[in-house]
């Protein structure tokens, strides 16, 4: 009698999973100061040893948000603020002065 196993998963290549994120970040320190010297992407992927999609997802991962995305988040924020006071404000109605 045969058993049959069942076949691995295939896995992508997963440049990334091996680095944490204090090292990606030490690498895209890197990254900049070739590319402030003229360097080209895939060259600088060859002198580090990666292909240069794991150089882009680097930088696509560790990206600041845009600015209209932080100062949305800011206005949300602010509105949040401000419907929290109301709901403070009838919750707690400033005292008059007045004693009990």
């Amino acid at each position: 009698m045969t058993t049959r196993s069942r076949p691995m998963p295939k896995q992508g290549r997963g440049y990334t999973r091996g680095y944490d994120a204090s090292a990606v970040a030490a690498k895209l320190e890197i990254v900049e100061r070739f590319r402030r010297d003229g360097m080209r992407i895939f060259e600088i992927a060859r002198r580090l040893g990666v292909s240069d999609t794991t150089i882009y997802n680097w930088r696509k991962q560790h990206a600041k948000p845009p600015r209209r995305a932080v100062e949305r988040e800011l206005a949300a924020l602010k509105l949040e603020i401000s419907h929290m006071r109301a709901r403070l404000d009838l919750l707690n109605p400033p005292s008059n002065g007045a004693g009990p």
